[in-house]
């Protein structure tokens, strides 16, 4: 569990570089494209953001300037008996995933479609060089064992300015394959 939060971490704190924009995105407003990945899920984004990452569990986005990462992880096999904010709770105790960040707190709790199955958490702190730093954290646990960790960061202006465009990719996100076509995924990785 550890290892899987700190790659999470380590993918959220990409170079976080701000951008200067009158407004926040909106999807109605941007070419977006639809992603597909082989451990069962699919989202929407802005097509203008760039792949940094993808391999078998994990993807990374990057905005065009460079001022937002998403990181995509999932979790097939994993231990169902945590509630979901209690993973957020490990995350925010662990010294070794929140090295890189001073001050890291928990800041809202943004509704989701599912309480049961989802569960969101903005979290903010203070880089090494002193920028701020919000993490946006939603995950979504669909049936025993299997969890996707879809990971915001960006910096005060850059999640001011997309905080709505996250919740907007959010609700993207869904599953494209059947619960046995899932489960099938965990003896074959």
């Amino acid at each position: 569990m550890k290892k899987l939060l700190t790659a999470i971490l380590i993918l959220a704190l990409l170079p976080l570089a701000s951008a200067c924009r009158e407004r926040g995105p909106n999807f109605g407003e941007l070419e977006t494209v639809k992603y597909a990945h082989e451990t069962g899920y699919e989202i929407t984004l802005p097509a203008s953001w760039q792949m940094e990452r993808d391999d078998p569990r994990a993807v990374c986005f990057l905005s065009e300037d460079g001022g937002v990462a998403v990181n995509i992880v999932t979790e097939l096999g994993g231990f169902g008996f945590y509630a979901l904010p209690e993973l957020v709770t490990m995350f925010l105790e662990s010294e070794s995933l929140t090295s890189n960040i001073s001050g890291l707190k928990r800041d809202s709790v943004p509704p989701v479609s599912d309480k049961k199955t989802q569960y969101r958490q903005v979290l903010s702190g203070k880089l090494p060089e002193g920028d701020d730093v919000y993490l946006d954290v939603f995950i979504y646990a669909p049936m025993n064992s299997v969890r996707y960790y879809v990971v915001f960061s960006a910096g005060k202006e850059d999640y001011a300015l997309n905080s709505n465009l996250f919740t907007q990719i959010i609700k993207s996100f869904e599953l494209n394959k059947t619960k046995d076509e899932i489960y099938s995924l965990m003896n074959t990785s």
